[in-house]
């Protein structure tokens, strides 16, 4: 039996999922952000959420799961995709798990056991990728002048976004306790906006970390993906941990917005592990 629900807010709280959550029958996609809900920030994620994320996908249709991640494919293997791997390894089943990784420049799966690539969105042109280098050196001079900056930005390339690392090598203490309420990150919003083309889109992407993209990002990723496979994005049910505007979640929910999906927000991967059991619990009571 196949069950639809009034849904009162695109955004709901774990406890929640049981009366709001849209659709939990036949042909429900699941897709996660990775940072602060697969996982803690700098850590791998754990072989009890691997396990769980591997049951989840067992009830599910096949290809019906997936990750949409701002981060890069090196760190996406390094902390989810090797831990997920052990875990099949262990219980002896190879589910297939898309991959959408850098903001939504890269769309990758794992089939078989394996990271691979499916496909890129469009890059940034040549010339916005050194308007932006420019503004960057442009701001950290003001910075600088200030007495503000903290250390020397570093700017990764990921195609359809130029990432800005506003800390980077730091170490776990200096992430955990930078720039709680996001000002500082706002105040870099806010310069960069002004220096780079108005075409380009500047905001919040991880706790130390803003990109300069082009319209290519979480969404634009998942509608692809959804045109690419049949997929119906009012099935959808996307956990992650920044929800609220200028979090790198909040694409989705302007996309719940506009296709009617449930957009779960957690506090951490506890939560998550909780969202997890919720949907399987809905898919057991209605297949």
């Amino acid at each position: 039996m196949e069950r639809f629900a009034e849904k009162k807010s695109a955004v709901i709280g774990v406890g929640e999922m049981r009366t709001a959550v849209c659709y939990a029958g036949r042909g429900t996609l699941a897709l996660f952000d990775v940072d602060g809900t697969l996982r803690e920030q700098d850590r791998r994620m754990g072989a009890e959420m691997a396990r769980d994320f591997i049951a989840l996908a067992s009830s599910l249709e096949d290809g019906r799961i997936g990750i949409v991640s701002g981060a890069s494919v090196r760190s996406l293997n390094t902390n989810f995709v090797i831990p997920l791997v052990a875990q099949m390894r262990e219980v002896g089943f190879y589910p297939n798990v898309w991959a959408v990784v850098n903001g939504g420049s890269r769309v990758m799966a794992v089939r078989a056991g394996r990271l691979v690539h499916e496909y890129d969105e469009p890059s940034l042109s040549g010339y916005d990728k050194m308007k932006i280098i420019d503004a960057v050196q442009k701001k950290g001079m003001i910075e600088m002048l200030g007495g503000v900056l903290r250390k020397t930005p570093r700017i990764y390339d990921r195609g359809s976004q130029m990432a800005i690392a506003l800390i980077p090598d730091a170490t776990s203490e200096e992430r955990s306790g930078f720039d709680p309420d996001g000002t500082y990150r706002d105040t870099w919003i806010a310069d960069l906006t002004n220096l780079v083309p108005k075409t380009l889109i500047v905001e919040r992407s991880g706790r130390t970390t803003v990109t300069v993209r082009n319209s290519v990002d979480k969404l634009f990723a998942v509608e692809e993906l959804a045109k690419r496979n049949g997929w119906d994005l009012s099935r959808l049910v996307y956990v992650g941990d920044e929800m609220h505007k200028g979090g790198n979640d909040y694409p989705m929910v302007r996309g719940a917005e506009r296709y009617g999906y449930s957009c779960v927000v957690v506090s951490g991967p506890a939560e998550t592990e909780i969202a997890m059991s919720t949907l399987m619990e809905l898919r057991r009571k209605e297949a």
